[in-house]
C-alpha cells in the first residue's frame, strides 16, 4: 500500500494551509461572491489545491476546545487550576464538574460552522463551474463529493456535541440567521449526504489521497454515526455499523501497527492505520500545540523545547492505574535512578533533562509538595482546583515531542484509526446480541486483535467483556465495562472518550466519582442532559432564531 513520504507530506500542507486564507468563524459572516469562471485556477491539480480552503479548518481539531470538550469532561483527564493558571474564569472546572454554562462552549461551534461555511462555497463555486460549461460534471463531482464528505464530518462533530443544530448548505443566498434543526433531522441530512455522495469518491489511499477526505473516510463517518444513531435518533443501527466497519476491514488497505507509537511518532504519516488524517507541520501547518498544554514549565528542558510549556492538561490517577504495567502502551515511570525505559501513552514519575541523567529541578514548587522541588509527575490529583500541585498528574505522552521541537508539532493527527474501526464493530456485535454473552467469541476476537498487537504478548488476553462501569467509580459493573476500557486504553485522547461514555449511558455518573481529598465544596452535575452542550451565548445574541437545548438556560 502506497502512503505519503515527507515530501508529498509538505507539499499538502503547502496546499491547504499557505494558498488559501480561513474564512471567519460565525453564521453571520460576511458573504462574498464565488470565483468566476475567468478567475478560477484551471486543471485537476489546481482543482485539488482549491479544495485546501476547507480543509485548513481541520487544523484546529487536535487540541482546541474540540479536544477539550471531548476529554476534559471525561475520566480519562482534566485542566486543573495550579495556582493563577489554567483558570479561565473557572471554564476547566465547570468541564470536569458538568456544571458548564452556555459561556464556556462557543469555540468549538465557530470551528465546525467555519469549515462548514467553506465547503458550502466550494462547492457552489464548483456547480457554478458545472452550470457554466467550464468544468465537466462528471469531474466536478468528484471534487464535490470530497467537500460534501468534508462538511458530514463537521457536521458529526456537531451532532455530537450540540444535537440540535442548523444545516446549512448554501452559501451566497444561505440565511444568515437559520434556525437549529432536531438532532434526528440532522442525522438524516448527514446519512443523505453520505449515500449520495461516498460512492463518487476515490478508493485509493496514500499518495494524493493522503489526509483528504476519500471514500474510506467518508465510510468511517457512516460508521460513526450508525454506532451512535441510538444516541442521536432513538433508534440503534448495529447492523449498519457492522456493515460499515466490515467495508473498511474487507478492503485490506488498512492494518494494525505492530508499534502502537508508530502511529503517534514526528513522522508518522507511513502509519497503515489511518484512515483519516490531519496533516499538521510545525512551520507550514500549525495547530497542534500539544507540549504547550500538557507538559510541565521545566519539561522544557527534557526536550529541549525552544518554548516553555503551559503546565496543563492531566490524566485522572484511575485511568492512567487501569493499564497493567506490562502493557507497552502505558509507559514506564521515570524513578530517582532514571528516566522511564520505555515510551507510553503516559509521562509519569521523575523528569530528566534531555542528557537523560540530570533530574529537572521545579523550583516554583509549592512547600507542601512531598516531593519537593525534583519534578515527579504523580499519577494521583487531588484536586481539580484552584490550588493543584504543580507536579500532580501524569501527563500525555502518546504523541512523540521532537527534541529542539517548537510549541507546533509536526506529528500528524490520526482522526480516524484502524485499530478504531475493529472495536467499533466488536462493540456492535456485542450490542446487537442484546448484551446477553458479554464473551462473545467474534467480539472478542476483535478486541483481542487490537490489544495484544498493540500491547505485546505480555498482555494477557481478555476472558471476558464485562469490567468495571468506568474508570471513575470504583463499585459496582455493567456487561461490555472490560470492552469500553480496552476503548478507553487504545483511544486514550483521541477525541472519542466522552462520546464512548454516552453510548454506554455513563456519562452523567463521571462526575459522582469524588477522589481522594475530593473537590472540595463542590459537586459534580449529573444532570442527563449534559450529554449534549448548550447552543453558546454568542450565537444565541446574534440568533434570534435559534431554540436553546434542552436543561440549559440563556437565549
Amino acid at each position: 500500500m502506497k502512503r505519503i513520504n515527507s515530501i508529498g507530506k509538505l507539499i499538502l500542507v503547502g496546499i491547504f494551509a499557505v494558498l488559501f486564507t480561513p474564512s471567519c468563524t460565525n453564521l453571520d459572516e460576511e458573504l462574498y461572491d464565488v470565483v468566476t469562471p475567468e478567475e478560477f485556477l484551471k486543471g485537476e491539480e489546481q482543482y485539488i489545491a482549491y479544495l485546501g480552503a476547507a480543509y485548513t479548518k481541520l487544523y484546529g481539531y487536535a487540541t482546541g476546545q474540540v479536544h477539550q470538550f471531548q476529554n476534559s469532561t471525561t475520566d480519562q483527564g482534566m485542566y486543573p487550576t495550579r495556582g493563577s493558571d489554567w483558570d479561565d474564569g473557572g471554564s476547566h472546572r465547570r468541564r470536569s464538574l458538568h456544571t458548564w454554562s452556555y459561556e464556556d462552549v462557543n469555540d468549538a461551534w465557530g470551528f465546525a460552522f467555519s469549515g462548514i461555511s467553506d465547503c458550502n462555497r466550494l462547492i457552489e463555486t464548483f456547480q457554478v463551474l458545472v452550470d457554466n460549461g467550464d468544468v465537466p460534471e462528471e469531474q466536478a463531482a468528484k471534487f464535490i463529493g470530497e467537500l460534501a464528505g468534508l462538511r458530514a464530518f463537521f457536521y458529526y462533530i456537531l451532532i455530537d456535541l450540540y444535537g440540535n443544530v442548523p444545516i446549512v448548505t448554501g452559501f451566497s443566498n444561505a440565511d444568515p440567521n437559520p434556525a437549529n434543526n432536531p438532532r434526528a433531522e440532522v442525522y438524516s441530512f448527514i446519512m443523505d449526504e453520505l449515500a449520495e455522495w461516498t460512492p463518487k469518491l476515490s478508493k485509493d489511499v496514500g499518495g494524493a489521497n493522503y489526509a483528504r477526505m476519500n471514500y474510506w473516510a467518508a465510510k468511517m463517518v457512516e460508521a460513526k454515526m450508525r454506532l451512535n444513531a441510538e444516541v442521536f435518533t432513538g433508534t440503534a443501527d448495529w447492523d449498519g455499523a457492522i456493515a460499515a466497519c466490515d467495508e473498511i476491514i474487507n478492503s485490506g488497505k488498512f492494518s494494525l501497527e505492530s508499534d502502537f507509537f508508530t502511529n503517534f511518532n514526528v513522522k508518522n504519516e507511513v502509519s497503515k492505520e489511518f484512515i483519516f488524517a490531519i496533516p499538521y507541520d510545525k512551520v507550514f501547518a500549525q495547530g497542534f500545540n500539544l507540549p504547550m498544554n500538557t507538559l510541565h514549565y521545566g519539561s522544557q528542558e527534557t526536550y529541549n523545547l525552544t518554548s516553555q510549556p503551559w503546565n496543563g492538561f492531566c490524566t485522572m490517577e484511575e485511568f492512567y492505574n487501569s493499564f497493567e504495567d506490562e502493557d507497552l502502551r502505558k509507559g514506564d515511570a521515570g524513578t530517582l535512578a532514571g528516566p522511564g525505559l520505555r515510551r507510553g501513552t503516559f509521562l509519569a514519575g521523575y523528569q530528566y533533562k534531555a542528557d537523560k541523567v540530570t533530574l529537572v529541578v521545579d523550583n516554583g514548587a509549592e512547600a507542601t509538595d512531598p516531593d519537593g522541588t525534583k519534578l515527579n509527575f504523580t499519577p494521583k490529583v487531588n484536586s481539580i482546583g484552584p490550588n493543584t500541585l504543580r507536579q500532580e498528574g501524569a501527563r500525555v505522552g502518546k504523541w512523540e515531542y521532537e527534541i529542539g521541537g517548537t510549541s507546533e508539532m509536526s506529528n500528524d493527527y490520526g482522526v480516524f484509526r484502524y485499530a478504531d474501526v475493529l472495536l467499533m464493530k466488536a462493540e456492535a456485535i456485542w450490542r446487537k446480541g442484546n448484551m446477553s454473552n458479554p464473551t462473545d467469541a467474534t467480539a472478542l476476537a476483535l478486541v483481542n486483535q487490537v490489544r495484544i498487537t498493540h500491547g505485546g504478548t505480555g498482555i494477557a488476553p481478555l476472558t471476558t467483556l464485562d469490567g468495571p462501569v468506568s474508570f471513575k467509580i470504583e463499585e459496582g459493573s455493567q456487561p461490555g465495562g472490560a470492552l469500553l476500557a480496552e476503548r478507553g486504553r487504545e483511544l486514550a485522547f483521541e477525541i472519542i472518550r466522552r462520546q464512548d461514555l454516552i453510548r454506554w449511558g455513563i456519562y452523567k455518573e463521571v462526575g459522582k466519582w469524588v477522589p481522594p481529598s475530593g473537590f472540595p465544596g463542590e459537586v459534580a452535575n449529573p444532570d442527563p442532559t449534559r450529554n449534549i452542550f448548550p447552543i453558546p451565548r454568542q450565537q444565541m445574541d446574534n440568533n434570534e432564531n435559534l431554540v436553546q437545548n434542552p436543561g440549559y438556560t440563556g437565549g
